[in-house]
């Protein structure tokens, strides 16, 4: 017998690829297997794998993506609702570094925006809307107490509009432990059992003997309710906000105080 003959690493590198290359065609089902089985077990792998490929072939993501958009936006809506606060918070760190590393491309999305604002008022009317009792729910302070009217016709209905003291005609409400509008929001006691209706009259007397005659709230009171007026109307002006936060009342409080003069 000849002596064998021997392959070269080149030889030896084409017949395995050539082996490989014929085995996993055919045999399928055993490729999809074994790869679902290595990409759950290296996900890191998989992902420096994906982003390493979507680097080198940016008009191949580009071209599936464009063919591919009704998949992807099903897709992201159904993530969007299963994590809305993984969205939120991926939303606002996306609008970051927009802002920051694109600013071109930041004006054209803001272009965008005000271009679909024009063109749908009424959609994004609602929206601003949406996001603005959301703030409010959040933050506290509101010009307008939550549901206070609804509970002001309930309490006037339940006395017929009279006067629980004097049995006059009257369209004013009372809180009995004083907690108004002089109180932030949560601060506010406004059940049905705590209020009565009560006549201009009735009401300042059961606010004066509530506080007392001569009490030190009802001297400070005028000379509080300057200083309100002179921080929001002279300059430097305080926001509102800011001044109700630091006298411990109510935005709406406030509003009422420095309409007055």
């Amino acid at each position: 017998m000849g002596r064998p003959k021997t392959l070269t690493d080149e030889q030896l590198k084409a017949n395995r690829a050539s082996y490989n290359k014929m085995w996993v065609l055919n045999n399928p089902e055993k490729v999809k297997r074994n790869n679902k089985r290595w990409r759950m077990n290296n996900p890191e792998k998989m992902k420096a794998n994906r982003e390493r490929w979507i680097k080198k072939n940016p008009e191949r993501v580009r071209m599936w993506q464009t063919n591919n958009r009704e998949r992807i936006n099903e897709r992201n809506r159904k993530r969007y609702k299963e994590n809305p606060t993984i969205h939120n918070a991926y939303q606002k760190e996306w609008r970051r570094k927009l802002k920051i590393e694109r600013p071109e491309m930041w004006a054209k999305h803001q272009a965008t925006i005000a271009k679909y604002q024009i063109a749908h008022k009424e959609q994004a009317r609602m929206h601003r809307k949406k996001r603005y009792w959301k703030w409010r729910n959040k933050v506290g302070y509101a010009p307008i107490r939550i549901g206070w009217n609804v509970i002001r016709k309930q309490v006037l209905e339940r006395d017929n509009y009279i006067c629980r003291i004097c049995e006059k005609p009257t369209k004013e409400v009372h809180h009995l432990d004083g907690s108004g509008s002089n109180k932030l929001i949560k601060e506010q006691n406004n059940s049905l059992q705590n209020l009565i209706a009560a006549c201009h009259k009735c009401h300042i007397r059961l606010e004066i003997r509530r506080l007392g005659t001569f009490s030190k709230d009802n001297k400070e009171k005028p000379i509080r309710n300057e200083r309100i007026v002179r921080l929001a109307t002279q300059e430097p002006k305080i926001s509102q906000s800011q001044i109700a936060r630091d006298e411990g009342l109510s935005r709406q409080r406030i509003s009422q105080i420095v309409n007055r003069g």
